[in-house]
């Protein structure tokens, strides 16, 4: 897998995955000497509340499906069926795009936590200051401080077993879910026929079930607020996962009937 993700990969991509993973890390280095945290836990949450980051399923589907798109749109694909068959070209087009999307996925998580629990503190930690922060009488202890941030965020029990425990364990979800994007950004290039639309699908899943939940009185339930890995200040480990959850098994099922009906997909032939 990892040597056909190489070959697949084009410049573009590249420069994609680097601006995503980018953001976050630039909202962390742009607050430095500016704003006061708790502990290093804020300082990784103020990465990724960037609104810029709600477009993260647009780029997730264009780094991943792009070049799908121009095969369908070259016709490119009716020449591979024929001498690989259908399902197994189609097999091959949904682990190359959700092996880049998951990649990708996980590295912006990475990458800001290695940025906020590792380099931060070799930097000193500027703005980090739990007793600032919560002015108290009684002398603040750094068990008090790690209390605190076990309860922090949706996953931040997770810090229970090290940072990198807890970073390890988003950057894999995100992952996970940004595959979900890109084999969703298959599906609807398969069955949708405008090609913009079909790229924007995902996104504009997104975004509307996620408009509806906050609407509704319960953004906790929100597909956006499931797939950044800080979510919402604090919820259920289960409620956090359920939106992004359902989504992946709801595209999984999709997918699972479109390789069953590969081999007489209009869009194939």
């Amino acid at each position: 897998m990892a040597k056909q993700l190489r070959r697949a990969t084009r410049p573009y991509q590249y420069l994609l995955a680097s601006a995503l993973v980018g953001i976050p890390v630039a909202a962390m280095v742009g607050a430095r000497g500016s704003v006061q945290f708790e502990n290093n836990a804020s300082v990784f949450a103020l990465g990724f509340s960037s609104p810029a980051l709600i477009l993260t399923p647009v780029v997730l589907v264009l780094l991943s499906c792009l070049r799908f798109d121009q095969e369908l749109s070259h016709r490119y694909s009716s020449t591979i069926r024929i001498r690989e068959g259908a399902r197994s070209y189609l097999a091959r087009t949904l682990v190359r795009a959700a092996g880049a999307a998951f990649v990708t996925g996980f590295l912006l998580v990475a990458v800001s936590g290695i940025v906020a629990f590792w380099l931060w503190p070799l930097v000193g930690d500027p703005g980090v200051d739990f007793a600032t922060y919560f002015p108290s009488d009684t002398p603040v202890t750094a068990a008090a401080v790690a209390e605190y941030s076990y309860h922090q965020l949706t996953y931040s029990f997770l810090l229970r077993y090290g940072w990198p425990a807890f970073v390890g364990a988003l950057a894999i979800g995100t992952g996970v879910g940004g595959a979900a994007f890109a084999v969703a950004g298959v599906t609807a290039l398969l069955v949708v026929r405008n090609r913009i639309l079909a790229l924007a699908a995902p996104f504009l899943i997104s975004f509307l079930e996620t408009l509806v939940a906050a609407l509704a009185g319960h953004p906790e339930y929100g597909l956006q607020y499931s797939f950044f890995p800080t979510g919402l200040a604090t919820q259920l480990p289960l409620v956090g996962l359920a939106p992004m959850g359902l989504f992946t098994l709801a595209t999984a099922g999709a997918v699972a009937i479109l390789l069953v009906r590969a081999p007489t997909l209009e869009r194939l032939s």
